[in-house]
């Protein structure tokens, strides 16, 4: 039975910044099993390789690596890296990761003269929510409203999705009746609110919260009547109806001194 050699780097990503730790273990068979949101692209079966490690690999009576093991890895921003490098026949040397970085090359290193190396690649991503239509929907009252919420770039689907209406968590069971969320996962995960009936009560702020990615708001109003652009302009009256009502009062009084001037 032959040793290995077993370095778990930890990074924890987190938009361009890291911070490491490192595990060695010597054991036969290998047992540790990765989080869930770490995932790669390669597998073995370490006891086939037992027995044909003295034909296939030339550093047999030295260190060497593991090949089988993955050189893709991927994380999420916010997430920890799991790179693991495995050696055989380590003996008195040690490992080394030379080279740190978020998405980029690492290098895992045996000490031996001259130095082994055995690079991995990293990739980091950014989860993606996004609501279709915003941020701003206009619906007619008594129309039914469709919120669509996508989230990309996830390993795996977010195990629970919540909607908000202006803060409140929805409840679909209230009184009100009529609201829905249909929530299709899969490499791209995709959560539908429906609102049946829209009523003015239903306005206002909406926001997609998906439990491992960031959230996305969209503001829905309700329309009774009005013009989308009629509601857009309201919001700057403000200033500028004071200043449209101050000249008009100027110019009254400008008037009424011309029809009649003071003798």
């Amino acid at each position: 039975m032959k040793q290995i050699a077993v370095v778990m780097i930890l990074l924890n990503i987190s938009y361009g910044q890291f911070s490491r730790s490192q595990s060695v273990d010597i054991d036969e068979p290998h047992t540790y099993t990765p989080p869930r949101h770490y995932f790669q692209t390669s597998s073995f079966d370490e006891a086939d390789q037992d027995d044909d490690d003295a034909a296939k690999n030339p550093l047999d009576r030295g260190p060497y690596f593991d090949i089988s093991a993955s050189r893709n890895v991927t994380a999420l921003v916010g997430n920890t890296a799991y790179l693991n490098c495995r050696v055989r026949n380590l003996g008195n040397r040690t490992v080394l990761y030379p080279q740190q970085r978020d998405s980029g090359v690492y290098e895992c290193q045996i000490s031996t003269t001259p130095p082994v190396g055995y690079s991995m690649m990293l990739s980091v991503v950014e989860p993606i929510t996004t609501i279709i239509g915003g941020p701003d929907l206009y619906i007619d009252t008594g129309s039914t409203v469709n919120l669509t919420c996508i989230v990309r770039h996830l390993p795996e689907p977010p195990p629970l999705i919540q909607w908000t209406h202006n803060e409140q968590e929805i409840n679909y069971d209230s009184p009100r009746g009529g609201v829905s969320v249909i929530t299709e996962k899969g490499d791209i995960t995709t959560s539908y609110l429906l609102i049946q009936r829209a009523r003015s009560t239903d306005s206002g702020k909406y926001t997609c919260l998906p439990s491992t990615a960031n959230p996305m708001t969209v503001h829905v109003h309700v329309l009774n009547g009005e013009h989308p652009a009629a509601i857009q302009g309201s919001k700057g009256l403000g200033s500028s109806a004071v200043v449209v009502t101050f000249a008009l009062l100027l110019l009254v009084l400008l008037a009424t001194v011309r029809a009649f001037p003071v003798r």
